[in-house]
């Protein structure tokens, strides 16, 4: 990005990051806390539990990131029109498209499954996935849509992991469509409430 943007709109997409960044970083601390030690004891005590402590331990996660992903695509200018000045409103913006980072966040706990399971590989081969597509993407997408192209493909890169990642929890028993589906109104929900608050300040 550096080699794209000048130094003042890098800043300015720093404050953006910093601000989505916030809740993947406090999740992931709570994947190694909690997740990781429970999936490891439930493999030791009886490995075909697994799926029921996975998706039990899923479901908090799972909407927090989903309300916290909504909300910030709702509130991302006016929280950065509270905390800067208006040079660096259009952090806002990138704040709204980089809010799309923590849809993807929430399926960082399956690498701690795939660790408890004694199957690092499979989170190997997600990470590879992972960082061929944000250095694909990233330089298509920009040079096809400029700025929010770029946008897009750091908020996206996350995508093409998942049909990966679901051929590998069918093989492990980790796949539910139904749970899937079922902690998607979550988004809408917190985009909902991001718009109540947005009302209520204004």
């Amino acid at each position: 990005l550096g080699g794209w943007f000048d130094a003042a709109t890098l800043g300015v997409y720093g404050i953006a990051l910093n601000l989505a960044t916030v809740a993947e970083v406090a999740g992931s601390r709570l994947f190694a806390a909690v997740a990781m030690p429970a999936f490891s004891e439930k493999v030791r005590m009886d490995r075909s539990g697994l799926p029921s402590v996975y998706f039990r331990m899923r479901l908090p996660f799972d909407l927090m990131f989903l309300l916290c992903a909504g909300a910030l695509f709702s509130l991302g200018p006016v929280l950065v029109q509270g905390l800067y000045d208006s040079r660096y409103a259009q952090a806002g913006t990138m704040l709204q498209w980089l809010s799309f980072t923590l849809v993807f966040a929430r399926y960082g706990m399956t690498g701690s499954a795939y660790l408890a399971l004694g199957e690092p590989r499979l989170l190997t081969w997600i990470h590879v996935v992972k960082a061929v597509s944000i250095f694909v993407l990233t330089p298509v997408l920009y040079s096809m849509f400029g700025l929010t192209g770029a946008l897009i493909a750091i908020a996206f890169h996350a995508a093409p992991t998942l049909p990966v990642m679901y051929w590998f929890n069918r093989q492990l028993g980790l796949n539910d469509l139904r749970f899937e589906l079922k902690v998607l109104p979550a988004w809408p929900l917190g985009y909902a409430l991001g718009e109540m608050a947005r009302w209520l300040l204004a």
